[in-house]
C-alpha cells in the first residue's frame, strides 16, 4: 500500500451544477464510473473563493492566511488598480510538491497553478498559468519543456488568449470560434503531454489541471441557460458541455495511463454559476472621496 501511486487531476472552475445533469443524461461515462466506485460530493473552496488562494490551498493545506495568497496580484491596497504577480516563491507554507521531494517522492506537476518560477523538485514541473513572456525557463528540468514543444509542437501554458484580454469587451463574440478552438487544442495538448510524462519517467506522485472549462464557464455561461443575445446562445448553447465531455474522455485516457492501482482524485478549485451584476465597494469609495 505504500507505494501505491496517486493522481490528481483538476478541473478548474469544474462544478456538479453541470457534471450532475450530464451523468443523469450519460455524456460523462468516466466520470460517472468514478462516482459510482468512490466517494464524491461538494466541498466548499477557500475565501475567497478565486483561482488563486484555492489551488494554493489544496497544495500546501492551509488557508490563504497562512500561504499569502489571495489573488494573482500583491499590493493591490496600494493603487487599487495594479499588483505584482505572484508566484511560486511567494507561497509562504511549504506546497505538495517540496514536502514529496523532501520525502524522495518522484512528483510530476503538468500545468498547476502557482508553479511558476518553476522550483527544483525530485521529478517535474510545467509551470501553470500567468507565465510572463518573457519567461526563458517554465519547467523543471528546464529541457522538459523544449522537449514538450519537440514532440507535440505549440504547447500553451496559459490559455487567457489575446482575444480575451485584447480585445474591447463588447466585441469579444466576433472571437468565439477561435476561442473555443482554442480552448480544445490546449486541452488536447496537456492531455498528452501528461500522458507523455506519465509514460517516459518514474513516479510516484501526478498531478495535472485542465483550464479550459473555466475559460469556457466565464464565457458562455449565460448561453447554457439560454440568455443573452438569441443567436449567440443558440450556436454557443453547448460548448461547455462539449468542454465537459473532452475532459472526461482525457480524464479517461489519463488514468488508464497511470494504472488501475493508482489512486485517483479529480477536484476543482472552486465552482461556477451565473454572474448577473457586480459592485466593487472600494471603487465607488474612492470615487465619492471616502478612500485613498
Amino acid at each position: 500500500m505504500n507505494n501505491r501511486k496517486v493522481i490528481i487531476i483538476g478541473i478548474d472552475g469544474g462544478t456538479f451544477d453541470v457534471i450532475r445533469p450530464m451523468v443523469r443524461r450519460g455524456e460523462l461515462p468516466v466520470l460517472s464510473s468514478l462516482m459510482e466506485k468512490g466517494a464524491w460530493g461538494d466541498l466548499e473552496s477557500t475565501i475567497p473563493p478565486d483561482t488563486a488562494p484555492a489551488w494554493v490551498s489544496m497544495m500546501t493545506g492551509v488557508n490563504p492566511g497562512k500561504h499569502g495568497i489571495f489573488f494573482f496580484l500583491d499590493n493591490l491596497h496600494n493603487n487599487t488598480r495594479n499588483g505584482r504577480p505572484l508566484g511560486a516563491a511567494d507561497i509562504k507554507s511549504p506546497p505538495l510538491w517540496s514536502i514529496l521531494s523532501k520525502e524522495k517522492k518522484k512528483v510530476i506537476f503538468v500545468n498547476v497553478p502557482f508553479t511558476y518560477p518553476p522550483m527544483e523538485v525530485n521529478g517535474i514541473v510545467i509551470s501553470g498559468m500567468f507565465v510572463p513572456n518573457s519567461a526563458k525557463v517554465v519547467s523543471y528540468p528546464p529541457d522538459v519543456y523544449t522537449d514538450l514543444v519537440n514532440k507535440l509542437g505549440e504547447y500553451k501554458i496559459d490559455d487567457w488568449s489575446p482575444e480575451v484580454f485584447g480585445v474591447e469587451r463588447s466585441k469579444i463574440y466576433l472571437h468565439y470560434d477561435k476561442i473555443v478552438e482554442v480552448l480544445s487544442q490546449i486541452t488536447e495538448k496537456r492531455k498528452q503531454a501528461t500522458l507523455m510524462l506519465l509514460k517516459d519517467n518514474d513516479w510516484d506522485f501526478s498531478m495535472v489541471v485542465f483550464t479550459a472549462i473555466d475559460r469556457l464557464q466565464h464565457l458562455f455561461w449565460e448561453f447554457m441557460e439560454g440568455n443573452g443575445n438569441h443567436s449567440l446562445s443558440s450556436k454557443y448553447s453547448k460548448v461547455i458541455c462539449d468542454g465537459y465531455r473532452q475532459i472526461d474522455s482525457a480524464i479517461g485516457e489519463i488514468i488508464e495511463k497511470a494504472g488501475k492501482d493508482t489512486t485517483v482524485v479529480i477536484t476543482s478549485d472552486h465552482g461556477f454559476g451565473p454572474f448577473k451584476k457586480h459592485f466593487f465597494e472600494n471603487k465607488w469609495l474612492e470615487e465619492i472621496g471616502l478612500l485613498k
